[in-house]
């Protein structure tokens, strides 16, 4: 019997702009994961980068359950591709398409790169 994959989406903001395409930035985002959460934990969770939004920003899917002990492992790296910063959780969502959606919204409309309307 086939279940349905229960997918979690976390909207991830680096504090420098980082490229997650780079082979080296996703390898040393996996081994930082790996070391805080074991591998057991590691391979339930099945994190991955989705896909790059902003400069700083980027999608992380991961399986539901496991939302605590990623952000736990997230707020423990300190550097990334050379870079050193901190990875922020901006907003955590079943669906990529809405973090998108908050993402255009409220992040760049805060940043004064969106249209003049106020939020509300």
């Amino acid at each position: 019997m086939i279940t349905k994959r229960k997918i979690r989406y976390l909207l991830i903001e680096f504090s420098a702009p980082i490229d997650v395409k780079k082979r080296a930035v996703s390898e040393e985002l996996s081994r930082n994961l790996i070391l805080f959460l074991g591998e057991l934990t590691n391979y339930r969770a099945n994190p991955h980068i989705n896909s790059q939004i902003g400069e700083k920003v980027f999608l992380l899917r991961i399986n539901r359950g496991f939302e605590r002990e990623v952000l736990a492992a997230l707020a423990t790296i300190k550097k990334s591709g050379g870079v050193e910063g901190g990875f922020y959780t901006l907003k955590i969502s079943g669906t990529a398409k809405k973090l998108i959606i908050f993402y255009r919204r409220h992040i760049l409309l805060d940043a004064g790169q969106g249209s003049s309307k106020s939020r509300i």
